[in-house]
Formats: structure tokens, C-alpha cells, sequence
């Protein structure tokens, strides 16, 4: 058989001339390699060089020998094992690419070398924060079982828009079952509805005396109080439900609480300015339709000027509308990762 001599080389430090074992790929290309050191680190290994190899002869057509050492053939090519036996290896360990990942962890999995395994899955950290990869990085935790990467890598591509998404194809998809895909996407859905969540009047009304001389752009409905400006302004109440535009607004508040009030109706109702809630509304409808990144939907420019304009209609509001709507978005976007972080992301069923 001729395979053997027209076998390529591979490079130092896999082409010692004291190697005594020799590891020829499905590409033929033949690694010499140090048995004792191979049988250390991995039990597979082990077990394989035990098993004796025909005698050598004077042949050197002999396939089982190359240079008289023994020849063990493996199914992985010469750029998969080239990585792996780095790793192996009392050398630096390489630095791979994502597009390796799956071949070299299925070969350390094979071969039983945890090491090979933890060093693919810190080089797969790496990849997690590039939006570019996080989605193949997530796929690929998935297919590894690495939970915590999975979630970090779910997390991740919270940063893409679903149409970016799902654009791409690569062959590793297929390593996985479509539930996993499924479950991301729920993730998302659920994140991207927390978050606009946020855009509730309701969860920023805050009480008047922490409010340090600031024009409110909602308050509490006290019977008595009213904006301080003529502005139309949304009404609504503790129970979940959207706010009403009220366009009269000098019944508003008898349309609350009746003619006569009372103590108890005080804090049962909110307002808030229209300038505000209209962008609001539009930021909550863009965060749920998932078209855009997160942090460009809350400083969308056109969103934030249609509400400014309203604002600088009311001379009581102009002034201060765009300082009020600038301290919105930063408070909501310091909100942004706990509320993601509360999530609930079901990593063992993607990861089984």
C-alpha cells in the first residue's frame, strides 16, 4: 500500500524523530508522536496503543509501519488533530476558531481529554460578546452542554434583531434539534415584552417630595392636583390596564373620583403628559416587534424628536422636555440588564 509513503508530514513539534508511534488522518498526513505521553492523557489512547500491532518487517511498503514505527489511523482530519494534540501537548495551546470548535470537542469527547475539552470551551468565550458568532456560539454550547455559556450566549443575542438572526446558515445548526431555536426565541420574545414593561407609567411614578423641584412627567392622582401646565395628559389606574387619553381635561378629575372624592380614592389613579406617553407607547411597540437593537430603540432620534415637538408646544413643557425625556432613557437603560437577568431561560432543556 502506498498511502503510507505518500503521506504528508505534519508540522514540529509532530514530526520528532524519537516518536516512537505514528497517527496517520483521514487526510492522510501522519503525526509522530510520543506513546507515553498520549497514554497519560488520555484513557482512549491508551487502551489503543495496547493493542499489538503486526511485527515489523523489511517491507517498507508495509502500511502498518512508517520508518519502523507503528501506525494507528484515526477518522479526524490533520487540522482537527493538529489542534487537539496542542492541547495535549506540553506546548502553548493554540488559539482556535469558532468554525473548529465542534470537531475538536467531538475528538476530546472521543478521546476522553478533558483538557482539550476545557480549552475549547474558554476559546468559545471568547466568541460569546461578538454578535457576529453569539448565535453560533450559543448552538455550539447547546451541543456541548456547557449551560452557562448557552445562557450567556442567549443573553447575547438579545443585541441582534430577529431578522439578522436567523439570516445566517451554518452546518453546526444541524447539531442541535429545533427545540433549541425554539426556546431562544421564546427567551427573546419574553425579554423583549419585560422590557417594555418598563414604558408602564405606572412603575416610575414616584412620590412628589423625591422629585426635587422637577416638572413630573406623571404623578399620582391627588383629588386636588393637575399638571402644571395645559398639556392633554393619559389617565389610568393600579390595575394593569393601559392609560385613557382624557380629553377633557377639566373634568378629569370628577370623572375620577366623583363630585365629593374621599381619602381613600387619593392614590387610586395616575396621570401622565401625552408628549410622554407617546413615546412611551412607541418605544414599547418597537422593543415587542423586535426590528432593532435594544439600547437603538430607546434613543431612537425620530421617536424621541416627534415627543420633544410635542413637548415644546406647552411653554411650561419645552423647556424642560428634552432634559426629562434624556433622564427617562438613562434611567431605563440602567434597568435594562436586571430586568433581563430575571428572565427565566430553561438551560436544561437546551442542554441535555
Amino acid at each position: 500500500m502506498q498511502a503510507s509513503a505518500q503521506a504528508r508530514k505534519a508540522k514540529a513539534p509532530f514530526d520528532d524523530s524519537d516518536a516512537d508511534i505514528v497517527l496517520q488522518t483521514s487526510d492522510n498526513v501522519t503525526f509522530r508522536i510520543h506513546s507515553l505521553l498520549l497514554s497519560k492523557v488520555s484513557s482512549v489512547f491508551r487502551d489503543m496503543l495496547t493493542v499489538p500491532h503486526p511485527p515489523a518487517t523489511s517491507d517498507t511498503s508495509n502500511p502498518e509501519y512508517v520508518d519502523g514505527m507503528p501506525v494507528v489511523r484515526v477518522t479526524e482530519d490533520s487540522g482537527t488533530m493538529d489542534a487537539f494534540l496542542r492541547c495535549c501537548y506540553p506546548v502553548p495551546n493554540p488559539t482556535l476558531y469558532i468554525w473548529d470548535f465542534a470537531a475538536i470537542y467531538r475528538a476530546a469527547d472521543k478521546y476522553d481529554v478533558e483538557a482539550v475539552k476545557q480549552h475549547v470551551a474558554r476559546e468559545l468565550s471568547r466568541y460569546i460578546p461578538q454578535t457576529d458568532y453569539c448565535l453560533f456560539a450559543y448552538v455550539l454550547a447547546c451541543h456541548f452542554g456547557l449551560r452557562d455559556k448557552a445562557r450567556r450566549a442567549a443573553r447575547q443575542t438579545l443585541e441582534i434583531k430577529r431578522e439578522d438572526l436567523l439570516e445566517p446558515y451554518f452546518p453546526e445548526l444541524e447539531l442541535v434539534p429545533a427545540s433549541t431555536l425554539v426556546h431562544l426565541l421564546n427567551y427573546r420574545r419574553l425579554c423583549r415584552s419585560r422590557l417594555a414593561d418598563l414604558f408602564t407609567p405606572i412603575w416610575h411614578i414616584d412620590s412628589p417630595e423625591n422629585r426635587e423641584g422637577r416638572p413630573p412627567l406623571w404623578e399620582l392622582c391627588y383629588i386636588e392636583s393637575r399638571p402644571h401646565c395645559s398639556c392633554v395628559v393619559y389617565v389610568g389606574a393600579f390595575d394593569d390596564s393601559p392609560p385613557e387619553l382624557d380629553e377633557d381635561s377639566n373634568d378629569r378629575y370628577r370623572a375620577i373620583f366623583g363630585e365629593g372624592g374621599g381619602d381613600e380614592d387619593m392614590f387610586d389613579s395616575y396621570w401622565v403628559k401625552a408628549w410622554c406617553m407617546d413615546y412611551m407607547t412607541r418605544t414599547a411597540e418597537a422593543l415587542r416587534q423586535d426590528n432593532q437593537h435594544i439600547h437603538d430603540i430607546l434613543r431612537d432620534t425620530t421617536t424621541l424628536s416627534l415627543s420633544v415637538a410635542r413637548a415644546c408646544q406647552c411653554a411650561a413643557c419645552g423647556p424642560s422636555g428634552v432634559i426629562e425625556l434624556t433622564r427617562l432613557v438613562r434611567e431605563i437603560e440602567k434597568q435594562v440588564e436586571d430586568v433581563i437577568a430575571k428572565v427565566p431561560f430553561d438551560v436544561e432543556a437546551v442542554c441535555k
